[in-house]
């Protein structure tokens, strides 16, 4: 799937009626199967940037076109099934359910795909779990897991739905170097199976293994990183 921006502006107020542009008249496209990393300093853009990507949030101004349709004026229930279907979201704590297994973590997504029966989501989630490394790990709680593992879960959660797309906000943020080497060993894997990987991240150690970097600047602008 193919993403592109157009004079992507987003502006929210704050608590003294001032306006914040975190966005600001961005031109931005992704194409099928880029792996790609956005850097910048805190505050700036990049969370909303991939809210937006994402369809959890809308843009104040522009054109978003995701495979060629102009999704600006979706309803938020149209967009709700867009984001189930296309995208997988893998966040920096893992926002995983801590009192439930991983079973039930990975399969969340499946009960807002309506595509999907229950009788088919053991498949799926034991799939997606092999896709991380973490098979036979169904059974076992959130709460007994390493921080690398709690985020494996979180990927795999990320992919149960077979997305295009993957969104990850500071994936490895939290992550010693060992786990950190872990979970982007599994995200570029995924690259073998034709999917999208859009990583916010401060790491640049992380970011200069993407071939294709952009960076945030403070005005709210996006521009390339030369490797």
């Amino acid at each position: 799937m193919r993403i592109e921006l157009r004079n992507a502006r987003k502006e929210f107020k704050d608590g003294k009626n001032n306006t914040i542009t975190p966005l600001n008249d961005i031109d931005f496209t992704v194409k099928e199967n880029d792996y790609i990393a956005i850097t910048g300093p805190s505050g700036v853009g990049k969370t909303t940037l991939l809210n937006v990507i994402g369809c959890i949030d809308t843009l104040t101004a522009g054109e978003y076109i995701l495979d060629g349709s102009n999704i600006i004026d979706y309803t938020e229930q149209k967009r709700a099934e867009l984001r189930n279907a296309c995208f997988g979201y893998v966040l920096q704590n893992h926002g995983l359910i801590s009192y439930r297994n991983v079973f039930d973590n990975v399969s969340v997504p499946l009960m807002f795909n309506k595509s999907v029966k229950r009788k088919d989501y053991r498949e799926k989630v034991e799939l997606a779990l092999q896709n991380v490394g973490l098979q036979n790990y169904g059974q076992r709680y959130i709460n007994e897991l390493s921080g690398g593992e709690k985020q494996r879960v979180a990927i795999a959660r990320a992919l149960v739905n077979d997305p295009q797309i993957i969104l990850a906000d500071e994936a490895t943020g939290s992550l010693d170097y060992k786990n950190k080497i872990a979970v982007l060993d599994v995200l570029f894997k995924l690259k073998e199976k034709n999917k999208t990987l859009i990583m916010v991240t401060h790491d640049m150690e992380v970011a200069k293994e993407f071939a294709n970097r952009f960076s945030f600047t403070k005005e709210g602008k996006l521009k390339r990183l030369e490797n």
